[in-house]
């Protein structure tokens, strides 16, 4: 009897021993790849919008990744960031590395209303919708 006893002792052991080794892998795993990292993101809003765009041409992908975005692209990097009910910022590019080809203040969903924040007036993109 204490033989059986000892038995299922022990193998209740390693199984709770593999229980906690699998759950400390499932969340290792999850802190590796960054699950969670995009709720502490911050939302971009349209005073950061301006003074990112006062970077013009210098900038890069590296200058949006504290913000809050989804990736909507197939085929090439495309991010959109919603700025606030009225706009969005578009960034699309080849390559990460390489300057974005287009970063695109978009009025709601009507994409083909946008400025190009790098050399565009916002300002004046702005006052033009609302007009």
């Amino acid at each position: 009897m204490k033989l059986v006893i000892s038995k299922n002792i022990s193998r209740n052991f390693w199984v709770l021993v593999l229980i906690i080794v699998c759950i400390s892998g499932i969340i290792l795993i999850r802190g590796i790849a960054g699950y969670g990292k995009e709720s502490s993101k911050e939302v971009l809003s349209m005073s950061e919008v301006k003074k990112l765009a006062q970077k013009g041409n210098g900038l890069s992908w590296k200058d949006f990744e504290k913000y809050k975005g989804q990736d909507i692209g197939s085929g090439m990097y495309v991010v959109c960031y919603d700025i606030d009910k009225n706009y969005k910022l578009l960034i699309g590019g080849s390559d990460l590395k390489g300057k974005p080809d287009y970063i695109r203040l978009v009025k709601g969903t009507e994409e083909e209303r946008y400025i190009d924040i790098r050399t565009g007036d916002i300002d004046k993109f702005m006052d033009s919708e609302n007009s």
